[in-house]
Order: structure tokens, then sequence, then C-alpha cells
């Protein structure tokens, strides 16, 4: 894998916002947008295989348990880019050996753009209970990305209704799998940027520049933008917490 960082950290976005978890970024995107706050991603990258990602990934986890008594499950993995599905073979494998893991059993994020997502690649990461967070740049994405989560979501509920006499553990796996494990977000001013896909939304994260009066200005329009059309707000804790200032 062609990885630039893997670092313990706190999600500032979306599912699991505010958790603490160790980000594995990936080198290289297939979008390069212009307000991209991780452009460093874009290139290079140092190769490192599967194990050796996983091995660093827990042994960050370990370090964190041992020295500050943190309690291991409470650690989540978040592999991101770039856009980490440009090494999909390699994502699979990771998460296989992540989900098998003998400490730190928190939850698995992926954070992707969907250019990449597949029918067969979304049902693993949903089967594997993988939090998918989708930040679609084109209606045509966002499209065929709802389509791919529908079928998939109307398999396992006929898979439920199918079942015999369910239990309660049986009904909540598939609705959660169903209806909890993926998320639109989109990144928006309300002027310009993301307009023509909100509609597609989950969930709105509010375009940062560096420029903070302008970016609490865009904050809270989007703000009040999600409370009066029902959708969730997604800050960018990093940001406002750090700056542009790259951070591990």
């Amino acid at each position: 894998m062609k990885v630039v960082e893997i670092f313990p950290s706190i999600q500032g976005e979306v599912e699991g916002m505010g958790e603490p978890m160790v980000f594995v970024r990936l080198a290289g995107c297939n979008r390069r947008c212009p307000y991209c706050d991780t452009k460093y991603s874009w290139e290079g990258g140092k190769e490192m295989s599967v194990k050796k990602v996983f091995d660093t990934v827990m042994t960050k986890i370990w370090r964190y348990w041992m020295e500050f008594e943190i309690k291991p499950k409470s650690y989540g993995v978040c592999i991101t880019g770039g856009e980490p599905l440009l090494q999909k073979e390699e994502v699979i494998k990771l998460i296989k050996m992540l989900r098998k893991r003998p400490i730190g059993r928190g939850n698995i994020y992926l954070e992707t753009n969907g250019d990449l997502l597949d029918y067969e690649t979304t049902k693993f990461l949903i089967d594997n209970y993988v939090h998918i967070n989708i930040s679609p740049k084109t209606e045509e994405i966002a499209k065929k990305t709802l389509k791919i989560i529908k079928k998939i979501s109307t398999e396992y509920m006929n898979k439920l209704f199918k079942t015999r006499f369910p239990s309660k553990q049986q009904i909540a796996e598939q609705l959660f799998k169903a209806k909890s494990l993926v998320t639109f977000k989109i990144v928006t001013d309300l002027e310009k940027i993301g307009t023509d896909i909100i509609e597609y939304a989950d969930a709105l994260m509010p375009l940062t520049t560096g420029d903070r009066e302008k970016d609490i200005e865009t904050a809270q329009k989007v703000w009040d933008y999600c409370v009066k059309n029902g959708l969730r707000f997604s800050g960018r804790l990093q940001y406002w917490v750090w700056g542009n200032k790259k951070r591990k």
C-alpha cells in the first residue's frame, strides 16, 4: 500500500465525530478538489505491506492503551486519503485483518468520494460493519452510489422478511446494516460548491477556506439550512481546533 501517514487523533467529521481513532491516510486521489485540506496526500506515500500497516495501527492503539490507560475498544480506525479505494484490494485485506484484531475492536470507517464504489465493494463493506462516509462531488456519482445502497438495503430487508421468527438480534443487525452504515456528506458553501447535489445529502459540511471570519459566516448559513431542512450538520473539528496546521 502507498501510505502517507498513520496517526492517532479525533474524528472531526460526520460519523464518529469526536471519537478517538487511528487514521490510515493513503496516497493518491482521482479528484483533486481545489478546496481539499489534505493536498499533500495526492502524491508520494511510503510503500508498506498490508501486514505492516495493520501492525502499525495495532502498535499505536496498544501504546495509547498502555501509556494513557485508554480502553482499547474505544479506539476506532479510519481509512482515508486522498481516495483510499484507488487501492481497493489492499483496503479490503486491511479491513479483514482489522475485523479480527485482538485488541481495540472499535468501529471501522472508510472515507471516500464514491467514484470507485461498486456493488461488490459496497456489499463487502456493509457486511463487515464498516461505516462508509461518502462525499460525492457530482450528481452522477451521487445517483450511482445511492442506487447501489438502495439495492443492498432492499436485499437486507428481504432477507429479514424471509426469516421465520427472526430473533431481536437478527432484526437489529439487518436494520442496522440497511439503515445506519452509510452517510452522504456534501461539502458546500450554499453558493457555488455542492449546491447541485444537496438533495442527496444526509449531512452538510460547510466549506472552509482558511479565512476564519468567512468560514464562520458560511458555517452559520449551513447550520441554519440544516435546521430548516432537517439535515445533519457536520463540523470539521480538526479545522476549528487546529486551523490548517497539519496535526498528528
